[in-house]
């Protein structure tokens, strides 16, 4: 069964098991990204539709979603707010982001090169949350749906089919003695803990399968307090094992899958000139 029949499959165990919240970006990608949670309210539409959108768009490429800003009209699971700049959100119309996804879009560019100023890391990643509820900080959210979201993802052909995970937050996880959740869930063992720069405010942890076709690599969330050191040394890490795997499986390092049919859009006028509108399309 290929990445999209497992993603397919999964949208239904979905709604089966009640698994809610899916994720957004490239559901052939090679990275899986799992946070905490989604930092808005619980009251958010956009955040609860995202099942409902997955099956509006599940034939979709990013070629047919218009740019938009905010627009939960056009906005898409396959690649959210399109055309976003690769800066902070100044709660106008600056078209920016959040702190998290510009270190999500600083990690992808560590690995797979330059955005040209815009966020497109969905194109080679797959984010989804620990959490099944949405809050804007971790302390006082409700936790109510993690055990359950864990076991889905642990019981996920889709989920464990990622030659790649990054979690970011390990409080969400149990460690003891006797226990590491990190391993049971994704079926890693544990081999070691590194310090970005030596800084021992910057760390992060390798997990390898037995045969070493995936890596697990866990870290504080990727929001504040991330330096850009960290992001380098995860990324080395990620690119290191992708052409491993290139060599070893005659792994076509590519996610032209889900977004090989380039058609021609005529969205010019989203963009300040044709120059921002012919760096987008570096996005494929």
């Amino acid at each position: 069964m290929n990445k999209k029949d497992l993603f397919l499959q999964m949208l239904e165990d979905s709604k089966r098991d009640n698994f809610g919240f899916i994720g957004t970006g490239n559901p052939d990608a090679k990275i899986l990204l799992l946070g905490k949670e989604v930092a808005t309210d619980d009251s958010d539409e956009e955040y609860h539709k995202n099942l409902i959108q997955w099956e509006r768009d599940i034939q979709k490429t990013v070629w047919d979603i218009p740019t938009r800003f905010y627009d939960e009209r056009t906005n898409s699971p396959l690649c959210p707010y399109k055309g976003q700049y690769l800066k902070r959100y100044d709660n106008k119309d600056n078209w920016g982001t959040s702190v998290t996804w510009i270190n999500y879009q600083k990690l992808h560019n560590h690995i797979f090169g330059d955005s040209y100023g815009r966020i497109n890391f969905h194109k080679n990643f797959f984010i989804s949350e620990v959490n099944g509820v949405p809050s804007r900080k971790t302390n006082g959210a409700d936790t109510s749906t993690v055990e359950n979201r864990k076991l889905f993802f642990s019981k996920s052909s889709y989920f464990q089919n990622f030659p790649v995970v990054i979690l970011g937050g390990v409080g969400y996880f149990k460690f003891s003695e006797n226990q590491n959740e990190i391993e049971e869930i994704f079926g890693v063992k544990f081999k070691e803990k590194c310090l970005a720069g030596g800084k021992e405010n910057q760390p992060y942890w390798l997990h390898w399968s037995e045969d070493e076709t995936k890596l697990v690599i866990n870290t504080h969330q990727l929001s504040m307090n991330i330096s850009d050191k960290l992001l380098q040394e995860i990324a080395n890490h990620i690119s290191k094992h992708l052409q491993a795997l290139r060599h070893k499986n005659s792994f076509i390092h590519s996610t032209h899958k889900w977004y090989s049919q380039p058609k021609e859009v005529f969205n010019e006028k989203d963009f300040n000139n044709i120059e921002d509108y012919h760096d987008y399309l570096t996005w494929l």
